[in-house]
């Protein structure tokens, strides 16, 4: 019953909840109003005194034509089917938008979008019901002048662009008998491309002799970059290809940063090609036999990167910008309970008389430690030192350090070491700089549930004392800082 005259139990009035109805309509039943599909009879309502103060009433329905009892004795509903209102096409690129990639790798750029039926009813939001997903049956260029091709590709409407400038394209696509909207999808392409080097002589370093190693060479390494527009798309142009690989050619190991470092082998000249087709060249990348020595190693451990003074939001072209970043290293925490311990990667630069720089890979590197403070991990190790902390070393071609479980604050200048070695030989040996600075336990506290114990079979564990003869405790170090 409902709260209405609680105040007076015995003569209490208002709505009272006595049952509730749940059916279905019968499967394919006909869009249309149906009246007069119920009605209910109470025969009777005795008291406890036995005396029936209601009987042979009809029920008033509150339903869809009126929300109030309106005396009203059948009830009516109103059926509508879940039918297909629209067709929505759907890529994961927000609206349809891709950069023309072909001007930088060669491969021809598609967008595939897939199609969602849009049902015209709905019970909640987000509501399964209300859509699902469909393949397409056929989709049409609307007036493309040749900008691009479409295709059926799985159930996927597939649009393959042959445009030479940034287009907007528009389209339809079908799915039995719904048809889209016009969809628009944009392709981007970049107008000036340009391949720079961070070197453009790569000198014999000294002393290094190669003529025994096999796939190994004595010269300097030079970074390439590619820029579409000003912006850095090195990482996008993944066919580059050297003019000449006798004399240059990019470094094979399997490593997205290693792809774009480029390595002299012989002496003479070459060039690095966008891709095989391409109209886009560097300037000449000359091999010498010029000897250069190491004037400088230098070995960073980061473990974190930051924004120093972050960019704007919105970059126009060919105007400027200035960020900074900050470079961290933060070795603190000890490997403790279920808590990891501070892991940071070995940066390794070396500096020759010429002036030039080079980024030495994991691949060429020892590490060595008199340190019991950290732990070296090789690139694609694990840390495995405390038994359910491992640390995986997988994602690149760098060293990675971590703090040993029982470690102490220690300066570290000399006491940790990594080599450069090529060729089968050791170039040049420096520190890894890195301070470890875990925090001090300053208190501890015991908590134990029991206050009085007795040793196992002593009389005093059984009746009448019954005094445990064990208990749980609790065991809280505190830490500085």
């Amino acid at each position: 019953p409902s709260t209405a005259g609680a105040a007076n139990p015995s003569r209490r009035a208002g709505t009272y909840y006595a049952m509730s109805l749940n059916f279905k309509f019968v499967a394919n039943t006909a869009d249309g109003t149906y009246s007069d599909i119920m009605s209910i009879e109470l025969v009777t309502l005795i008291n406890s005194g036995n005396n029936a103060f209601v009987a042979a009433e009809m029920a008033q329905f509150a339903d869809r034509r009126d929300t109030t009892v309106s005396g009203v004795t059948t009830g009516q509903m109103e059926v509508y089917s879940n039918k297909n209102a629209g067709l929505l096409p759907y890529h994961s690129n927000l609206g349809g938008a891709r950069l023309d990639t072909s001007k930088l790798d060669g491969n021809s750029v598609t967008n595939d979008f897939a199609g969602t039926i849009i049902k015209s009813y709905q019970l909640a939001a987000y509501d399964s019901n209300s859509y699902e997903d469909t393949s397409v049956g056929s989709c049409t260029g609307l007036t493309n002048n040749g900008l691009f091709t479409t295709s059926i590709e799985s159930g996927f409407c597939r649009i393959t662009y042959d445009a030479a400038s940034t287009v907007t394209v528009g389209f339809l696509i079908v799915s039995g008998s719904l048809t889209s909207g016009t969809v628009a999808s944009k392709i981007v392409v970049p107008s000036i491309i340009s391949i720079t080097t961070s070197d453009a002589t790569l000198n014999q370093i000294d002393t290094l002799d190669c003529t025994s190693s096999v796939g190994e060479y004595s010269f300097q390494t030079a970074r390439i970059s590619v820029f579409a527009d000003g912006l850095d798309v090195t990482s996008l142009a993944t066919a580059m290809v050297s003019t000449d690989t006798a004399v240059a050619d990019f470094k094979t190991a399997s490593n997205y940063e290693t792809d774009r470092y480029f390595e002299g082998k012989s002496t003479g000249t070459a060039r690095v090609r966008l891709f095989e087709t391409s109209s886009v060249y560097s300037s000449h990348i000359t091999v010498s036999s010029t000897a250069v020595n190491i004037t400088n190693m230098y070995n960073r451990i980061i473990t974190d990167v930051s924004y120093h003074t972050a960019p704007s939001s919105s970059y126009s072209y060919p105007g400027t910008f200035t960020s900074e970043i900050l470079l961290q290293q933060t070795l603190t925490q000890p490997p403790i309970g279920r808590t990891y311990a501070h892991h940071g990667y070995l940066f390794t630069t070396i500096v020759y008389s010429d002036g030039a720089e080079e980024y030495v890979f994991g691949d060429e590197i020892n590490t060595a430690s008199s340190s019991t403070n950290i732990v070296w991990t090789s690139p694609g190790g694990t840390d495995s030192s405390v038994a359910g902390l491992s640390i995986s070393n997988d994602y690149d071609d760098r060293w990675m350090i971590s703090v040993a479980q029982n470690a102490y604050a220690e300066c570290i200048e000399d006491s940790v070491q990594a080599t450069w070695r090529r060729c089968s030989t050791d170039i040049v040996t420096e520190g890894v700089p890195m301070y470890i600075d875990p925090p001090s336990a300053t208190s501890i506290a015991f908590q134990i549930v029991q206050s009085e114990l007795t040793p196992v079979n002593n009389p005093a564990s059984g009746a009448p004392f019954l005094i445990p003869t064990s208990s749980q405790f609790a065991v809280t170090v505190y830490y500085d800082g």
